[in-house]
């Protein structure tokens, strides 16, 4: 059977069902793959049946294809098991393989960094490291859906990624410096983040998030920023409170992919502003050069 018909049994078999898609990620997994995960949370035990047997040999046989974009075909399960309704909601969206390709020739990190990816989904940041032999000391995906925290692990995994990339299953927005050394994850000097894009009025928590990062960065977000204008204030927060990083350190850089409508808002500019007169953050802008994204 070929990958492409491997990959639409397995879209088959999830059809629509967030649980069936929990099972086959459940069943496919070896113990190494949940060690990927930090703070890992408790998933069910699936049921085996004769079904999820055929089904488990067919995911597996994909994972091994060396012609199989891994990040893409875990977007693609995912999509295929998750209602739009609950993916629209939380703002989620895939980053696509020649967009990662692409931001390692603007911003790539070294050898010596630390990196974290925040809303990693399914690791797509990671695997392009891998995939162009970019050395970097940790990498470290930060992601809120237990689900999508299984597909990155599943990513590293198979891909063969150093034992030094994990997920920490989390809400990025609720990081809190102080959490890093009981969680044994090492502080970023290279934040990378595609994040979901949220509406202010839509976004959980706003308030208490919004009080949280002024009081962490001295910076008050405005009153219609949506999620974007959150990660990108949290990022830096994280960078310059931590207690081996200076807010002058040239060491430490963020990578943010934003919508041109987003970044280009009056309250968007505005935080750049204040990232720059209050942080001494400087930024560079760069359009992404690939089509339909």
């Amino acid at each position: 059977m070929s990958g492409d018909e491997s990959a639409r049994d397995l879209r088959l078999f999830v059809n629509g069902s967030p649980n069936g898609l929990l099972q086959l990620l459940v069943a496919g997994a070896e113990k190494s793959t949940f060690k990927r995960i930090i703070a890992c949370p408790r998933y069910p035990v699936p049921v085996r049946t004769r079904e999820l047997d055929r089904v488990v040999r067919q995911f597996r046989e994909v994972l091994a294809r060396r012609d199989v974009h891994l990040p893409t075909f875990f977007a693609m399960l995912y999509a295929s098991g998750t209602p739009f309704d609950r993916r629209k909601r939380s703002g989620q969206f895939f980053t696509a393989e020649a967009v990662g390709r692409w931001a390692l020739g603007v911003a790539r990190p070294g050898a010596g960094d630390h990196v974290w990816d925040a809303g990693s989904g399914t690791a797509l940041f990671a695997d392009c490291f891998v995939q162009s032999n970019v050395s970097v000391r940790s990498y470290t995906g930060i992601e809120i859906d237990p689900t999508l925290a299984l597909c990155g692990a599943h990513v590293l995994d198979s891909i063969g990624a150093p034992s030094s990339f994990r997920v920490l299953y989390a809400n990025f927005l609720s990081v809190k410096a102080s959490m890093l050394e009981a969680l044994g994850v090492p502080e970023p000097s290279f934040i990378i983040s595609n994040p979901p894009y949220v509406r202010s009025q839509n976004l959980a928590g706003r308030s208490k998030i919004r009080l949280s990062l002024k009081a962490n960065s001295g910076i008050e977000l405005g009153p219609n920023a949506g999620s974007l204008s959150y990660f990108l204030l949290q990022a830096a927060a994280l960078c310059c409170g931590l207690s081996m990083k200076k807010q002058s350190d040239p060491g430490v850089r963020l990578v943010f992919f934003l919508p041109r409508e987003a970044s280009g808002a009056a309250h968007a500019r505005r935080l750049r502003k204040d990232l720059l007169n209050k942080q001494q953050w400087t930024w560079s802008e760069y359009t992404i050069p690939v089509k339909d994204t």
